[in-house]
């Protein structure tokens, strides 16, 4: 009898230590994530698992994928990773699913390892750290993020620079990066300057590397840069024949103080506070006609393809192509008392000390060449500040209201919206919509209805902090919004090829600190270091590819 009772206890034990091994393990705290299941082929036996994990270190929020594969007493492997029962040993800091995708909760290390027909693999651990990124920038197609330690990550269009592989020993202790359309350049704290992009638009800065030392900062145009150094002078590369060549007016480029650019041409303000350009004649690359004017500059203005320069006697200078705001002879006598100078496209508004506005340029884009806002003219006094699409300007003014005028088709034409548009605080814009910031931190949005449309998030946007557009410049209309609420959250509309819908990435839009635009996506940093992209995924919008460290 003693002998049946010492017989059953053994199996009972045995019974109950084998149901617990598809259970939580009461001992360690580990959760095991799938029933084990005995997939053994016939006539072969499961005599070990291997575990590899495709990245070892993930940043909070990150996912890895796990691998398991079985090793048969016939000699024979197989991918067992969806049979197997993968066991975090702690869950504060990894969880995995049922097919091996290791998600990242907080910092830290966890050890992971996959059990099937009672067998234990090989331990992986994977260490979790905090966001390695201090500051994001963009160009028309590509993202480049700076690292706390003074690395770069980049990715979007490899023509845009998304691939930065070629350059990247050459990435450390990097203070800075600029872009241009197709380009990226990075100013590294000794004041030596990387590049790479599309190398015919200022990716390749090879021929004048020699030059690019003790940098002060960049500049860039669509097509090229222009670094200025500490003793003053200019070094340019990119296309030649849009500024990327300066040969003729390089003996002119000393005590250089800050550069301007159009979409195809540079202007220089010197220290003595005369101009000197260069690049494409159309978009103001030449200025000859006016250097007699072009002294006693303190700040010059443009629009894509013309300059105008803000004396410090408040008078103006105009230059580059007619249609853009270069011929502002019909306004001249009134640019007198001039505070400031806004523009869009090819259309100039300038805000005067006494609160009204004078434009020229693109009838199409806000003005003509006469100065004719008739339309609005009256409206237009005590203006606080003015904001542009690319064809129709919105001017705020001290009361908190808003008067528009230009393509109506771009926002032009606010009679929609305007018993809404009061107690502004400021104003955002895509290329052809607005969106303006009230001081309850509700929005106001009008003009392209594709970019500007907000219909359909409107009770979301309270309580929200500040806007972000993305735009390609090559639509006339188009674009999308981010903004950016107080909590953190992010709410986005406008053209979903262009970055508004982040549906896909929503529940990872918290605690974000600042976002970034290119064309057609939009990069968001977020407080804990993280970026979390969406839009179109080659230019910008999928990051799954980057490595973080």
């Amino acid at each position: 009898m003693g002998k049946q009772i010492y017989s059953f206890m053994v199996v009972l034990f045995t019974s109950l230590l084998l149901l617990g091994c598809n259970e939580k393990d009461i001992f360690s705290g580990t959760t095991d994530t799938t029933p084990t299941t005995d997939i053994t082929p016939a006539g072969k036996e499961l005599v070990s698992i291997q575990v590899t994990v495709d990245n070892s270190t993930i940043v909070k929020g990150g996912t890895t994928q796990l691998t398991a594969q079985g090793a048969y007493s016939d000699g024979s492997m197989a991918d067992i990773g969806s049979s197997v029962t993968w066991t975090s040993f702690d869950t504060d800091v990894i969880t995995v699913t049922a097919s091996g995708l290791a998600t990242s909760v907080t910092q830290g290390i966890a050890g992971v390892k996959a059990s099937l027909n009672l067998i234990d693999s090989n331990t992986v651990n994977i260490t979790v750290k905090a966001g390695m990124v201090k500051t994001i920038y963009a160009n028309t197609g590509a993202f480049a993020a700076l690292k706390n330690d003074g690395t770069v990550v980049s990715w979007g269009s490899p023509g845009n620079g998304g691939d930065s592989s070629g350059v990247s020993e050459q990435l450390v202790d990097v203070k800075t990066i600029y872009a241009n359309a197709y380009s990226f350049a990075t100013l590294k704290n000794d004041g030596a300057v990387v590049t790479w992009g599309w190398d015919e638009h200022g990716g390749d800065s090879s021929g004048v590397s020699e030059q690019l030392v003790d940098v002060k900062t960049i500049y860039a145009n669509y097509h090229a840069f222009a670094a200025l150094k500490n003793d003053g002078t200019v070094v340019t590369w990119g296309l030649g024949r849009y500024a990327g060549d300066s040969s003729g007016v390089q003996a002119q480029l000393v005590d250089v103080k800050t550069i301007y650019a159009t979409y195809d041409a540079f202007a220089a303000l010197k220290n003595d506070g005369t101009v000197v350009t260069w690049g494409s004649a159309n978009s103001g690359g030449d200025s000859s006609a006016v250097t007699a004017q072009l002294v006693d500059v303190k700040t010059v203005y443009s629009t894509t393809y013309a300059f105008a320069a803000l004396k410090n006697d408040g008078t103006v200078v105009t230059w580059g192509s007619n249609h853009s705001g270069g011929d502002s002879r019909g306004v001249q006598a009134q640019l007198v008392g001039v505070k400031t100078i806004y523009a869009t496209k090819e259309a100039f508004a300038a805000l005067k000390n006494d609160g009204t506005v004078v434009t020229w340029g693109d009838v199409y884009s806000g003005a003509d060449s006469s100065g004719d806002s008739s339309g609005v003219q009256a409206q237009l006094v005590g203006v606080k500040a003015i904001y542009a699409t690319l064809d129709a300007f919105a001017a705020l003014k001290n009361d908190g209201t808003v008067v528009t005028w230009g393509s109506a088709g771009s926002g032009g034409d606010s009679s929609g919206v305007q018993a809404q548009l009061v107690d502004v605080k400021t104003i955002y814009s895509t290329n052809g919509a607005f969106a303006a910031l009230k001081n309850d931190g509700t929005v106001v949005t009008w003009g392209d209805a594709a970019s500007g449309d907000s219909s359909g998030v409107q009770a979301q946007l309270v309580n929200v902090k500040t806007i972000y557009s993305a735009s390609n410049n090559f639509k006339p209309a188009g674009g999308a919004f981010a903004a950016l609420k107080n909590d953190g959250a992010v709410v986005t509309w406008g053209d979903p090829d262009e970055g508004g819908d982040s549906s896909g990435v929503q529940a990872q839009l918290v605690d974000v600190k600042t976002i970034n635009a290119s064309e057609y996506a939009f990069a968001a940093l977020k407080s804990d270091g993280t970026v979390v992209t969406w839009g179109q995924p080659d230019k910008g919008g999928d990051s799954d590819g980057v490595d973080w460290f």
